[in-house]
């Protein structure tokens, strides 16, 4: 099979995967939190982070092995995106993840693709924009999920950020000692509360590994 041929069927395939997700599973995920006796809003934020790991975060990581550049997937960030908006525009919002007082859906989807392009462009290795994509799927999916179990409540607690930082650190293995700190950068831009965590995580991170990349190359060495 060529490499065409396999990049259309693969990318068939994670439409589906991500469509999946995104209509059936998390809403299960919606349905069975509610019957657990957790109030609707700590429902539907449950099932948005099951997105963000099932959605955002595997594809995230396959993208290295499955795609030769980056234009692919940022394109197919721009397609979630558009549903997404068209979904809200038209009154036919997924009241099972999505909130009407905040659009955080919009900007995870959003700077998934733009982390993956600007990351691998600028750098040269897919992994550059992987790995801050995965920080904010994996990391702040995880974060979100253990602080409501936690405390029953959505806020910045400490248990999210231990959680958060557990679960970026194999992942930010793949670049070295670099790239674990690029994890933990991004797991404290997740604690603060001025900027939508989807948008600083991804960014502080990158940033991060850029800098390594600048001064301190050795840092970034694979530990697997």
């Amino acid at each position: 099979m060529d490499y065409v041929a396999f990049d259309l069927t693969v990318t068939f395939v994670l439409i589906i995967w991500v469509m999946l997700v995104v209509l059936y599973i998390s809403r299960l995920v919606f349905s069975h939190v509610v019957s657990s006796k957790k109030d609707p809003v700590s429902a539907r934020y449950i099932s948005r982070k099951s997105i963000h790991i099932l959605g955002g975060g595997v594809v995230a990581l396959l993208v290295p092995f499955i795609y030769r550049e980056p234009y692919t997937p940022f394109i197919l960030s721009l397609m979630l995106t558009s549903m997404l908006v068209f979904r809200r525009k038209n009154g036919r919002m997924m009241e099972w993840f999505q909130e009407t007082n905040n659009q955080y859906e919009v900007n995870f989807t959003v700077m998934w693709g733009i982390s993956i392009l600007a990351g691998w462009l600028l750098s040269g290795s897919p992994w550059f924009g992987v790995l801050p994509a995965s920080f904010m799927s994996f990391g702040d999916g995880v974060t979100g999920i253990a602080r409501t179990l936690v405390s029953g409540r959505r806020h910045k607690g400490i248990e999210g950020t231990v959680a958060m930082i557990l679960t970026v650190l194999p992942i930010g293995a793949v670049l070295g000692y670099g790239g674990m700190i690029s994890g933990i950068i991004g797991a404290l831009a997740e604690k603060q509360k001025l900027v939508d965590d989807n948008i600083m995580i991804p960014l502080a991170s990158l940033l991060v590994l850029f800098l390594f990349k600048a001064f301190l190359p050795q840092f970034l060495k694979s530990l697997y």
